[in-house]
């Protein structure tokens, strides 16, 4: 009869599991708050895209409404408010573009970044 050993190897999935569970919880501690303003920096930029397709037929006091009432309703910093529209004869295409800082106050640091969406499209 033969004789295994599991003496060595127990426990090993333990840790190796408590481990996982860490670096998992490590993860949504500071996934979440990020992602939170990553995904509301998208919903600005598709509202951009969306609104700079339809620049050909709207004015750029419409386009500037759109994006501030979508700025408004994000609850983004004032600072993306400041909407820079530009419209350029060679080559033809509207293009829009804003700037905001947000700070995360995070254990042991701050950190400060910085989104700078910006749409384009040709007229």
């Amino acid at each position: 009869m033969v004789r295994r050993s599991l003496g060595s190897a127990r426990g090993a999935s333990k840790r190796g599991c408590l481990l996982w569970i860490v670096v998992l919880a490590a993860v949504l501690y500071y996934g979440i708050p990020i992602g939170g303003h990553v995904f509301r920096y998208l919903q600005l930029l598709d509202e951009m895209k969306s609104t700079v397709q339809f620049a050909s037929t709207i004015e750029d006091v419409e386009i500037r409404r759109r994006v501030l009432n979508k700025i408004e309703a994000l609850g983004l910093p004032p600072a993306a408010r400041k909407l820079t529209i530009r419209r350029t004869a060679r080559p033809r295409e509207i293009r829009v573009s804003t700037t905001y800082d947000v700070m995360l106050d995070l254990p042991f640091s701050t950190y400060t970044y910085t989104f700078r969406p910006e749409a384009r499209a040709k007229l």
